[in-house]
């Protein structure tokens, strides 16, 4: 599809997309084995705790920080969705410096899991907000799969990927199969994805907001 579009006005490629499929007790495993939390200065919190509109704002404002777009309608209904899990991380002053969920994604049939977005500031954070996510939500059990997709060029390509390179089990696809971001004209670098804080994109409905 890429040559097709690229002959259609979007000439120019931009960041690809690698799929990964993990086991979650996989992840875990390795995460408790290769992070040291010992000097932890947040508290990790689950998305119930944003019923406080304080909360949820400074969440939205952590988005807008990273994404650099509105996204508080979406995120509203986001958070609030029965299917969405989440948690985020506070520091000392209370401010965010991190935030994922995960959703069912496919058919029930595959049992599978979408983690989206990953968002924070460093890899321990990130790596203490999957833990969280996995463990505390019970959002997942063992017969079930996690999938993520991590942005090229981004801290998930330079330094997360390989991470998962190292969880047990991981199958990663390359593209073609996952995707590429084409342009009609070069991007404004200020409208892009904070791409030292972008773990994991946000995607929904195969929209990736990078």
């Amino acid at each position: 599809m890429a040559p097709k579009y690229r002959k259609r006005g979007f000439p120019l490629a931009g960041s690809r997309l690698f799929k990964y499929v993990v086991s979650p007790q996989s992840l875990v495993s390795t995460i408790s084995k290769n992070t040291d939390t010992s000097e932890q200065s947040w508290n990790v919190l689950m998305f119930s705790a944003l019923k406080q509109e304080r909360l949820l704002r400074a969440l939205l404002a952590y988005d807008f920080s990273v994404t650099n777009r509105d996204r508080s309608m979406f995120l509203r209904n986001f958070i609030e969705h029965p299917e969405v899990k989440g948690c985020f991380a506070l520091n000392e002053r209370d401010e965010v410096v991190g935030y994922t969920a995960i959703t069912r994604t496919g058919s029930r049939r595959k049992n599978r899991y979408k983690i989206a977005p990953l968002f924070a500031n460093d890899v321990t954070t990130a790596k203490s907000l999957l833990t969280t996510l996995i463990l505390i939500s019970r959002a997942v059990t063992e017969n079930e799969t996690i999938v993520v997709y991590i942005l090229e060029d981004t801290i998930g390509d330079h330094i997360f990927a390989q991470f998962l390179d190292s969880v047990t089990g991981t199958e990663r696809q390359h593209h073609p199969a996952c995707g590429e971001t084409l342009f009609s004209r070069e991007p404004n670098r200020i409208d892009l994805i904070q791409r030292d804080k972008c773990f994991i994109p946000h995607n929904n409905c195969c929209h990736f907001d990078a």
